[in-house]
């Protein structure tokens, strides 16, 4: 006995039944990867959103609320003005809640360089506008190392968003790239199995009309 004699023979009803069921399966898979490749790229982006995007724009307004800060704290140095120390407090206040927000957010352990130069620098300041002569000459190296802080913790901050959207462009590229590997292989199969339901039909006629033939003929065997 052959293998070939030995393999099942399925009728046509049945290759066709097989086919559209490997075809229905490939239109599944596809709209299930397109699904999770679509829910994964909403996913990083709400992340971005929600956390990077945050702590870019609050490590700038940190950054321009120190600035001017500096700016009223040399202006007092000059001028001795108590106008300028009312200026300050508003700023220190815009710092504070800026970063209050932040450690509220959970993204404590992210500022805390920016927190403890920061309290340094206003320890310093405030001592200043007591008078501390001492305080004059270290009040401007502690707010550079605030924004040294700053900067450094931005410029990590756009490292981790520029790994996240290249992260999220390889994804998207995989989506997409197996998507219309699925769809390709299930617009071929479903072009195979009406090639297959074609030339069964037409195998089918031919037979019917030699059969037709021979007996108008009067070959009856």
């Amino acid at each position: 006995m052959t293998i070939k004699a030995r393999l099942p023979k399925f009728s046509l009803v049945q290759k066709l039944i097989v086919g559209f069921a490997a075809t229905a399966f490939l239109a599944m898979l596809t709209l299930l990867f397109t699904f999770t490749g679509l829910y994964s790229l909403n996913k990083v982006a709400r992340d971005i959103v929600k956390n990077d995007l945050v702590l870019l724009r609050s490590a700038n307004m940190l950054r321009q609320s120190l600035l001017a800060q500096e700016g009223y704290a040399g202006k007092f140095e000059i001028l001795k003005s108590p106008e300028f120390i009312d200026l300050f407090h508003q700023r220190e206040s815009e710092c504070l809640k800026t970063l209050q927000q932040l450690e509220q957010e959970k993204h404590g352990g992210e500022i805390a360089g920016i927190v403890a130069s920061y309290r340094n620098y206003l320890a310093t300041v405030h001592l200043m506008f007591e008078k501390d002569s001492g305080a004059l000459s270290r009040h401007k190296p502690a707010a550079q190392r605030v924004i040294n802080a700053i900067d450094t913790f931005s410029a990590n901050q756009q490292l981790l968003l520029n790994a996240k959207l290249e992260d999220a462009d390889r994804k998207e590229d995989a989506t997409v790239r197996w998507t219309l590997i699925f769809s390709l292989t299930g617009f071929m199969l479903a072009i195979a199995i009406a090639t297959l339901f074609l030339f069964n039909i037409s195998t089918a006629i031919v037979k019917l009309k030699q059969a037709t033939h021979r007996i108008a003929e009067g070959d009856f065997d």
